[in-house]
């Protein structure tokens, strides 16, 4: 016996218009984007940012995020520069260079 889980799954699986398992022939329903969908209907209007994230599981606080941490591409630069010339050393090894030069 299929479990009422599976059902909901292959139903969902088959498009926009389904029939559900339990309901006659002749009987089908557009699925509602808010109820029980993995993905709303792609209708090209704008989603609020709630519901988007909803959608895809991720916390609102993590996809507002913005770094505060200063932009430090100066000293990846000149990094990727010593770890070019010396291959052998490793990041503490590197660290102690950078440091050698002030950055």
């Amino acid at each position: 016996m299929i479990s009422n889980c599976h059902k909901q799954t292959r139903a969902f699986s088959t498009g926009g218009s389904i029939r559900l398992p339990d309901q006659k022939k002749g009987n089908t329903r557009r699925q509602a984007a808010g109820r029980g969908s993995p993905l709303p209907e792609p209708s090209g209007e704008p989603v609020s940012q709630r519901r988007a994230c909803e959608v895809i599981s991720v916390d609102r606080s993590s996809v507002r995020y913005r770094s505060v941490r200063p932009d430090d591409a100066i000293v990846r630069v000149r990094l990727q520069e010593l770890a070019a010339v010396r291959r052998r050393f490793g990041y503490r090894r590197l660290l102690i260079l950078l440091r050698r030069e002030g950055l």
